[in-house]
């Protein structure tokens, strides 16, 4: 799914989408981060931007291919999982993909983004109306 690296310039900007609502846990962050840490490595997108959201964005860092990545809860409200797409629109960038961890529980986005969009869900509850879904395991 995620683009391939046979090139120098194969990987772009990747976005990731970090579910910060109440129902996430600094546990449940940290398995996150470790996901997006194995992107990271494997992929070495020109930037990484991670958008932290609850019901809003409410943090937003980016990374270069060699940063180290630190993560931190931001948020702890409502879910909402549209303001992230939102905020890549308002913003001009345009992901060579997008990911998005999350618990699943939370109003996704009625139109279909025009970048690959990847939804981690640690639960086998919710489908993604659109986007590839994929089941993480996660203990927090």
């Amino acid at each position: 799914y995620l683009p391939s690296r046979q090139s120098q310039d194969a990987m772009g900007d990747m976005v990731v989408a970090i579910d910060t609502s109440g129902s996430i846990t600094q546990k449940l962050l940290d398995e996150f981060g470790s996901e997006v840490a194995g992107i990271h490595r494997e992929l070495r997108p020109k930037r990484l931007i991670v958008v932290y959201c609850d019901a809003a964005v409410n943090h937003v860092d980016m990374f270069g291919p060699d940063d180290e990545l630190q993560f931190k809860l931001h948020g702890g409200g409502g879910t909402d999982f549209r303001p992230p797409f939102n905020w890549v629109e308002k913003n001009q960038v345009d992901p060579k993909c997008f990911v998005y961890l999350t618990d699943g529980y939370g109003p996704f986005p009625e139109r279909e983004a025009d970048f690959p969009v990847l939804w981690c869900i640690n639960n086998d509850d919710v489908t993604p109306p659109w986007g590839e879904h994929l089941i993480i395991e996660t203990t927090g």
